[in-house]
């Protein structure tokens, strides 16, 4: 039996936490959101990576008090 993981692109990242696709790539650099894995030329995000990292924006929300 498969396991099938969603996979996002850089355009479908940048739409769904709402920044423009430079500041993904910033996030990366900046190593706020994991780097992205390559399947031939096309970069794509784990469904599991963007979960954690809204977990994380989450808890920093929380800790701030907002």
């Amino acid at each position: 039996m498969a396991c099938v993981v969603r996979q996002y692109r850089v355009g479908q990242v940048a739409e769904i936490f709402s920044v423009s696709i430079r500041e993904i790539w910033r996030m990366v650099a900046r190593q706020e959101l994991a780097a992205p894995a390559k399947i031939g030329r096309c970069a794509v995000w784990l469904e599991s990576d963007l979960a954690d990292f809204q977990a994380r924006l989450q808890a920093q929300r929380e800790r701030r008090g907002v």
